[in-house]
């Protein structure tokens, strides 16, 4: 095509918010591994190019969006999902907490019980000891007084 056949439209548009795909300053050579590649498609714009461009395209790009909505969603419901989790880890290690720790009062009760029994018995011991040793005195002295009678 040459520069004569170029129309003002044709102008516009190829100018319009500037160059669509901006060319390399060096010179173009036949290798596979070099050439101009476009920019990547988020730094088009939709609203300029729409009207030129054929409608699968907005729909692609629509879905695009949709799509990255989606992927918005899934992240903060991934993050609600990991809050919760680490709010149940909490609220069970609380409960396991309390549990050990009403165990470990019933314990404590239960070995005050038996501490306190103890006690108990010991003085019954003791006085079961004065009981027998003035019952042991008491016969001592009977026996000592049947003796001098004999």
């Amino acid at each position: 095509m040459s520069p004569s056949q170029f129309n003002q439209t044709d102008t516009q548009l190829m100018y319009q918010q500037g160059q669509m795909f901006p060319f390399p300053q060096h010179q173009f050579c036949s290798s596979p591994t070099t050439g101009v590649y476009p920019p990547p498609m988020q730094h088009v714009s939709h609203i300029t190019f729409s009207q030129q461009l054929p409608p699968w395209v907005d729909e692609m790009f629509k879905r695009m969006d949709k799509f990255q909505s989606k992927l918005d969603k899934l992240e903060q419901i991934d993050k609600k999902v990991s809050t919760i989790n680490s709010n149940l880890k909490v609220l069970r290690l609380e409960q396991g907490t309390n549990s050990l720790d009403d165990r470990l009062e019933h314990a404590e009760r239960c070995t005050q019980l038996i501490s306190d029994d103890y006690d108990g018995q010991n003085v019954k011991f003791a006085d079961m000891k004065t009981e027998l040793t003035n019952i042991s005195k008491a016969m001592k002295s009977i026996t000592f007084e049947v003796k001098k009678v004999e």
